[in-house]
């Protein structure tokens, strides 16, 4: 679920409001299908309905976790380019360029 809510960030550089995440749900479960093909269709959608609920805490949960992994990857300078950052009432988002950032089919 982390690599897909990076990936989600990734494709929404104008960042994401929480309280707004529910209506993300259906491109959070087909980033979900590509990364994790072998989850069940119901697994998919049990864990991406929990991620999304704004009264769960698996959202912010899954964004500490990425953080402190990019934070074991890279320098902390580079660390921070990569890093969901933002503060309540406003969209969290990547802070790296979008132009450099290259997706393939």
């Amino acid at each position: 679920m982390t690599r897909a809510l990076f990936i989600l960030f990734l494709k929404h550089p104008e960042g994401i409001l929480l309280k707004g995440r529910a209506s993300l749900q259906g491109e959070l479960e087909e980033i979900y299908k590509v990364i994790a093909p072998h989850v069940a269709q119901e697994d998919r959608e049990r864990r991406v309905a929990r991620l999304v609920n704004p009264h769960d805490n698996t959202f912010s949960e899954n964004l500490s976790v990425l953080n402190r992994t990019l934070e074991k990857l890279f320098p902390v300078s580079q660390a921070e380019l990569y890093k969901v950052q933002g503060c309540n009432g406003h969209p969290r988002r990547i802070p790296l360029s979008p132009l450099l950032v290259h997706w393939e089919s």
